[in-house]
């Protein structure tokens, strides 16, 4: 019985013994299995232990990192990846390969036992493409909406300098852009105004150089065509204050309007963006904005001057100038209204009828006027108005239609107060008979005494004959012609003269 049971447990442990081989070997088959797994499942694999220290990487992990198994094996976590901190089951993040790339990476987590102990594999997966078109589309709503906020300051800032700096901090503020500026030129392409955000120091160099009279390279090629200028790499750009940035990105265009150019604005982009086709074509779109927001000021500012020129011409001039549409009072000047008594409240809209003593006379000059015009002339009437006060005076009336073609767009009305000329010239007319009845008197008194004398000097010439007494009646009559000629002269001529 003894020895059947020894054989009995002998029989036991080979089974034993041989349940143990058959084990290893399939523990064996799992580990190169896992191992080729390991190897060759489509992501980079790593495998660390439960305190953050490398235990291994698959092929796929070295080729995303540049770091060989032997490099990262034995290392913690942020000895390799600084920064890099991992919570949860899945986590984006960016890390910093052997060559200096940045990467982005998804990783799953997850924990396991290998060997008695529990460890932690990670699963990454190369995510840096769609990183970048989640950050480019941020990135192109961002400036999307940094347009949308340019085209609220524009329709609300008048001010150019002010409007300017407005758009360039919203540009920076909004993260849109890194930096940028706008330069204000003149005809000769000399600097007016530069308006900066997010450049710094650099403004002060990139004013010298304008104030030099140099142009930097992406300036010259922005002045010279139409379009955006893309910068990729300064470096080349040596007398650029820019050259060399850490961002290299640049994008520049000049600001013009109606084939007027006003300037230049330039913009750079953050480092991780590409010049693309979209980023380009936003900021051709601020450009165009910007551009026709400066037009806008531009106009309204020489409206403005001109305006300003207008009323100072009106008010200076001794004349009075008024505008009429289909003979109903618009606008006049101060001359206009002092000569007439009436105040602009009581002559606007109002039918120029009121200013004419009766309507006849009101009819009499809308016909010369209509006669003036079909002729292609400016009206020139005399006529008599009535002030307010109801006393009538002469004037002259000269009215050109501001459209020769269309009269009933409008005529302005230069009336000319004849009451002094009217006056000056009856006091003339007076000064005239004064004068004639001066010269008439002048005559009689002067000529008639002298007729006389001449005639009875004659006669005794005739009766004296001793040459003593001839030659002193000679000299007598050539006095007398003296005298007659000297009034002649004052009478005929107004001159004091032989």
């Amino acid at each position: 019985m003894g020895e059947k049971k020894v054989v009995e447990g002998g029989k036991g442990t080979e089974k034993l013994h041989a349940e143990l081989e058959e084990t290893k070997k399939e523990l064996y088959k799992m580990v190169v299995c896992f191992k080729t797994l390991f190897q060759k499942v489509p992501d980079p694999l790593f495998i660390l232990s439960s305190d953050g220290i490398f235990i291994d990487e698959n092929k796929l992990a070295e080729e995303l990192t540049g770091y060989k198994r032997k490099e990262i094996v034995g290392k913690k976590v942020l000895e390799i990846f600084p920064n890099v901190k991992i919570d949860g089951e899945s986590n984006e993040i960016e890390i910093v390969c052997k060559n200096g790339n940045k990467v982005w990476v998804e990783v799953k987590t997850m924990s396991m036992d290998m060997n008695g102990k529990r460890v932690v594999l990670w699963v990454a997966r190369d995510i840096t493409e769609h990183k970048k078109a989640e950050e480019k589309i941020k990135h192109l709503n961002l400036v999307l909406r940094t347009m949308r906020s340019i085209n609220r300051i524009i329709t609300s800032e008048k001010k150019l300098s002010n409007l300017l700096h407005k758009i360039c901090n919203r540009l920076v503020q909004t993260r849109a852009y890194v930096g940028a500026w706008i330069a204000i030129l003149d005809a000769d392409k000399k600097l007016i105004e530069l308006i900066e955000a997010g450049i710094g120091e650099k403004a002060c160099l990139l004013r010298e150089t304008f104030e030099k009279g140099e142009l930097i390279e992406c300036v010259k090629r922005a002045l010279n065509r139409k379009g955006v200028v893309i910068i990729r790499n300064t470096s080349a750009c040596n007398s650029c204050p820019f050259a060399r940035e850490e961002t290299d990105k640049i994008m520049t265009a000049r600001l013009e309007y109606g084939g007027k150019i006003y300037g230049i604005m330039s913009v750079y982009l953050p480092e991780k963006f590409a010049l693309e086709k979209e980023e380009q074509e936003l900021f051709a779109e601020v450009v165009e904005d910007v551009s026709l927001a400066i037009h806008s000021i531009k106009v309204r500012e020489a409206l403005k001057e001109e305006e300003a020129l207008r009323k100072a011409i009106l008010s200076a001039s001794p004349v009075g100038i008024g505008f009429t549409v289909n003979r109903v009072l618009g606008w006049a000047n101060e001359t206009m209204y002092k000569m007439t008594g009436y105040t602009p409240e009581e002559t606007l809209g109002k039918s120029a009828r009121m200013l004419y003593e009766n309507d006849e006379e009101f009819e009499r000059v809308g016909k010369e006027m209509e006669k003036a015009f079909k002729k292609g002339k400016t009206a020139k009437i005399e006529t008599r108005w009535k002030r307010k006060d109801g006393s009538a005076f002469d004037c002259s009336l000269y009215i050109c239609p501001i459209n020769a073609e269309r009269p009933e767009e409008g005529v302005v009305v230069i009336a000319i107060d004849m009451t002094e000329r009217k006056k000056m010239e009856e006091e003339l007319r007076k000064a005239y008979e004064q004068e004639k009845e001066f010269k008439l008197k002048t005559a009689h008194y002067f000529f008639n005494p002298i007729v006389i004398a001449k005639g009875y000097l004659e006669v005794a010439k005739e009766e004296e004959k001793k040459q003593r007494i001839l030659e002193a009646i000679d000299k007598a009559i050539n006095a007398i012609n003296r005298i007659e000629r000297v009034v002649k002269n004052v009478i005929e001529k107004g001159e004091i003269r032989e």
